[in-house]
């Protein structure tokens, strides 16, 4: 018997959430389907030059893990405004030209006997929010596939940077002195 339990995972879609199998510990976590068993970086806010890390709970077909173009069609990256479209591709066999273009376009690399994939943007992320999207065809080397699609989601926040003038004068954005740059800020100087 296994107990199954639901991960939120992330902010909850309206379509659903992650939802993740764990099998009895009687069983060694041996019997069951495949399941990602860690994400690194957790769900949340990210850098622009983050790259991600999916460690699976067994070995998984390589054929499904990487696509012949080198990258991943079942595990992705996708934007906030493409994620539906986005998700309902990667859901049957080889992406059309069309459908990889809905796709952050990521490097993958297999590691660990293929109980591993890191996704590796190829440019930094724009700000704004990314789902990490796993597919039911990922299945391990014994044929058992993902029992339900994986949906974590990322965002990228807007770099706060002075502007240049400012940082020329060693203010920071909100008009005071930056550490090194003088004693006093300039609506100090204006007095």
């Amino acid at each position: 018997m296994r107990t199954v339990c639901r991960v939120v995972a992330g902010c909850a879609l309206a379509a659903g959430c992650a939802r993740v199998e764990m099998p009895d510990a009687a069983d060694g976590g041996a019997a069951g389907p495949p399941r990602i068993a860690d994400l690194q970086p957790p769900p949340g806010a990210v850098e622009p030059e983050a790259q991600f890390h999916v460690v699976f709970s067994k070995a998984m077909d390589e054929g499904v893990l990487l696509a012949s173009t080198g990258r991943s069609e079942t595990v992705v990256l996708a934007p906030d405004e493409l994620v539906e479209r986005a998700a309902a591709a990667i859901e049957h066999s080889r992406l059309s030209a069309e459908e990889r273009s809905l796709l952050v376009a990521a490097g993958a690399s297999i590691s660990a006997g293929a109980a591993e994939l890191d996704l590796a943007p190829e440019k930094p992320l724009s700000p704004g929010g990314y789902w990490l999207l796993a597919s039911t065809r990922l299945k391990d080397a014994a044929g058992h596939h993902l029992q339900a699609a994986a949906r974590f989601h990322y965002s990228v926040s807007v770099a706060r940077r002075p502007h240049p003038d400012r940082a020329a004068a060693g203010l920071d954005g909100r008009g005071e002195t930056s550490p090194g740059c003088g004693s006093r800020s300039r609506r100090a100087a204006a007095r």
